[in-house]
């Protein structure tokens, strides 16, 4: 079962809707349904968003980090061994975006958050946020501003360095005696700064915005038939 089996398509956008914020409803209900799953199977999982304080929490973050890690690695050997079909390639890279909007929403990253932090959507002289879509304004920003059609491994490299500086910000490691307080504002701009680098990823396989949004539902129906089939 992968993303050429699916026949249904992305929920239909509306004017003012945003495809951020439809994602991360989705991505909700299969993290509700695959943390029942993880309990199951005997790991704690801690309800979120967690407390980036907490060393437990913190550990919860850095797996779901590295499996974002995982998936771009799946990616780049994909598109590797199959240069000519994008498909494989572009479904892993969905995959590591689910990864990366469950690891933000239970770190607590809001839409408004990356607004801020990526200097996006301000209407100039007032504090007015952009209204419309979030998903497609980070985009144009990558195609504007930093795309340069690298190549997959550099682009997702550098996603994975974004997301390491983020991760390097939760110092309460296992074998640390000594407790300390995450730098908040640090963690948050390297974690928003990720979406950035996955959109230059996806753009490098030839999905903009809409390519993208539509890719990462169908991955996420493969994902609900692998819950309800017992996958």
């Amino acid at each position: 079962m992968n993303v050429n089996d699916i026949e249904s398509e992305a929920p239909e956008i509306k004017p003012g809707d945003c495809r951020f914020v439809i994602i991360g409803v989705r991505q909700e209900l299969l993290m509700k349904r695959y943390d029942i799953i993880e309990t199951k199977n005997g790991f704690v999982v801690p309800s979120w968003p967690v407390n980036l304080d907490d060393r437990f929490d913190q550990q919860r973050l850095k797996d779901l980090a590295w499996r974002v890690t995982e998936e771009l690695t799946e990616a780049t050997e994909a598109r590797f061994h199959s240069p000519e079909d994008l498909t494989h390639c572009r479904e892993e890279l969905a995959d590591a975006f689910h990864f990366l909007i469950e690891l933000s929403l239970t770190a607590g990253l809001t839409r408004r958050d990356i607004i801020n932090n990526l200097k996006m959507g301000r209407i100039e002289g007032s504090n007015t946020f952009l209204q419309g879509c979030l998903l497609k304004t980070m985009f144009r920003e990558v195609s504007q501003k930093q795309h340069g059609q690298q190549h997959l491994n550099v682009a997702c490299y550098k996603l994975i360095e974004d997301i390491g500086k983020a991760m390097n910000c939760l110092k309460n490691k296992p074998w640390k005696q000594t407790h300390l307080i995450t730098d908040k504002p640090k963690f948050i701009g390297h974690l928003c700064n990720s979406f950035l680098r996955m959109a230059d990823c996806s753009l490098d396989l030839g999905m903009d915005a809409d390519q993208f949004y539509k890719m990462y539902f169908k991955k996420s129906e493969v994902n609900k038939f692998r819950i309800e089939s017992n996958y």
